[in-house]
């Protein structure tokens, strides 16, 4: 999904004064994601600038030097009032590519009181895994992250959700014996700094 192209800036003059709209048009022109961060470059322009109308008053149709107009309506940087939710997708879209939302399935990381990462838990959970294995064979997994059912939607003014679905297996002296689907929901917060973004991870279901 790309970035949105486009936005309307709304102007509240007050005092008796007719809003005013101001569509502008948004260009991408570099980003950089890195491990340490994201960095977007984009520049934006107001729409039809040489023919405005403020109120009943019309901007004089003169020829106007699209450089320095250009450069009036321009913006750098990720530390911008408004951050696409599309922006925050391709970001996703990306860590998956990468595999930084990937994990493994081992005991060190994961055993609880209810699955200790061995053999012997699944006896009673799968089928034939009891005939071909030691209770004391470690079990060992993954979880891939994918796009299937990908969203990223608003949560409050300053979080955003994100749906992740991740494709997992155990496996057993290297043997896959099982695999399932987990769905994940993230409640996720954007701090925009100087030349990157953080995220904070604010809640998870």
């Amino acid at each position: 999904m790309p970035i949105d192209n486009h936005f309307d800036y709304n102007w509240v003059p007050g005092k008796g004064k007719p809003n005013i709209t101001i569509p502008f048009t948004r260009r991408a022109v570099t980003v950089d994601i890195e491990e340490s961060g994201v960095q977007l470059t984009f520049e934006v322009q107001a729409a039809n600038y040489t023919d405005w109308k403020c109120g009943n008053r019309t901007v004089p149709n003169l020829p106007l030097n699209p450089r320095y107009s250009l450069l009036l309506f321009r913006v750098y940087g990720s530390t911008t009032q408004y951050i696409s939710y599309d922006f925050y997708e391709q970001v996703i879209r990306y860590a998956v590519t990468k595999d930084y939302l990937d994990s493994d399935l081992a005991r060190e990381n994961w055993s609880s009181r209810m699955f200790q990462f061995y053999a012997g838990d699944l006896y009673e959970v799968l089928q034939n895994v009891q005939t071909r294995f030691f209770a004391s064979d470690p079990v060992t997994g993954n979880c891939k992250a994918t796009f299937a059912g990908l969203k990223v939607w608003k949560a409050s003014y300053d979080t955003f959700n994100a749906s992740i679905h991740f494709d997992c297996e155990l496996n057993i002296q290297r043997t896959k014996v099982t695999d399932f689907g987990i769905g994940l929901q993230l409640e996720v917060e954007g701090v925009p700094m100087e030349s990157t973004m953080d995220f904070k991870l604010r809640s998870h279901e």
